[in-house]
């Protein structure tokens, strides 16, 4: 049996020097990026569903496709540097049908955002145009019946730096008739301490975090437990090389069933000042290397070391749910 399950990259990278490790910001950087919505939901035709219910391949296209209408996205971007803000820069994006990491040069390309800006947050209101849409569903296994990744492929550049990046946007069909799109994750407020006896991350008037110098803190993002979605995959008895050939998307639909399952997140950290024990964490398990009370026994939390002399700076939390969800939390940090 497959599951089918999108697999999502958002390529974040900067092209400077000196990166000693990957949560160290020693240059300006691109290092979180999220699309609200991350995901479109469409209806799916009766006979279609019907298909499914009954194990009857349906007559005729088992999607509608030429009814979708454009789709309003805000993109928003995060970037940042060693002393706050990275600096004037420039940006461009283009929404395309990826071959690879690239763009198939032979389906739409659109292009959806270029100016310039000098802050630590571009947000960018951009619409995917109905033909890039049916151009990506088409492409996909199964002609659409499962979804597809709409790719918006960008760089932004500045004096001496450049940040390419990839950014999926998902669109779903909805086979189960109340499918509530994916929402974006959030990082409610950051706590501190040992498990389970964890406490927020006091502020002072200001709204900065003071640290002591030269200690060691556990830090650990708090994100809300209704942000981990359970949603909706389709499975269907079928072998890989059968899809690669081509099977006719009616024919899938006829052997598809449906499985829910439960988001398990990811959380990246970044500083620039002090050390993070790790670059990332993630709840997802590993049956090669992990035994079932490790995986049990797994967290979100990270360990950093404040710097031994005192030095004003900001800690990053990029959270990411695996399905295009994506979203941040930022805190100003004193070490005295």
């Amino acid at each position: 049996m497959i599951r089918w399950t999108p697999i999502l990259l958002v390529l974040v990278a900067a092209c400077s020097p000196g990166f000693d490790e990957p949560w160290e910001i020693l240059d300006q950087r691109l290092i979180g990026i999220t699309a609200d919505p991350p995901e479109f939901v469409f209806p799916v035709p009766p006979e279609a569903l019907a298909a499914m219910e009954s194990g009857r391949t349906p007559e005729g296209p088992p999607l509608v496709l030429s009814a979708l209408p454009a789709l309003p996205v805000q993109l928003s971007l995060l970037i940042v540097g060693p002393d706050g803000a990275p600096g004037p820069f420039e940006y461009e994006a283009s929404g395309c049908v990826l071959d690879g990491a690239d763009c198939r040069q032979d389906l739409p390309i659109v292009k959806l955002a270029t100016g310039g800006a000098d802050s630590s947050l571009l947000v960018l209101d951009i619409e995917l145009p109905p033909d890039l849409v049916v151009a990506s569903l088409e492409n996909e296994i199964g002609g659409g019946v499962f979804g597809a990744a709409i790719w918006v492929k960008g760089e932004i550049k500045g004096e001496g730096w450049e940040a390419p990046f990839l950014k999926a946007v998902l669109v779903t069909p909805d086979f189960v008739g109340d499918r509530a799109a994916n929402a974006n994750p959030r990082i409610s407020r950051l706590l501190e301490g040992e498990r389970e006896k964890e406490t927020p991350v006091q502020t002072d008037q200001e709204g900065v975090v003071v640290f002591a110098r030269d200690q060691e803190y556990r830090l650990l993002p708090d994100i809300p437990e209704e942000d981990r979605e359970t949603f909706t995959v389709i499975t269907f008895d079928t072998d890989f090389s059968a899809l690669v050939a081509g099977t006719d998307p009616a024919e899938l639909l006829a052997s598809a069933q449906l499985e829910e399952i439960t988001e398990q997140l990811s959380v990246r950290f970044f500083a620039n000042c002090g050390n993070f024990s790790a670059s990332s964490k993630t709840e997802e398990p590993n049956p090669v290397f992990e035994t079932a009370e490790e995986a049990e026994a797994k967290t979100l939390s990270v360990r950093w070391t404040s710097p031994a002399d005192p030095e004003e700076c900001k800690l990053w939390f990029v959270v990411d749910d695996g399905r295009a969800g994506a979203g941040w939390f930022e805190i100003a940090v004193r070490v005295d």
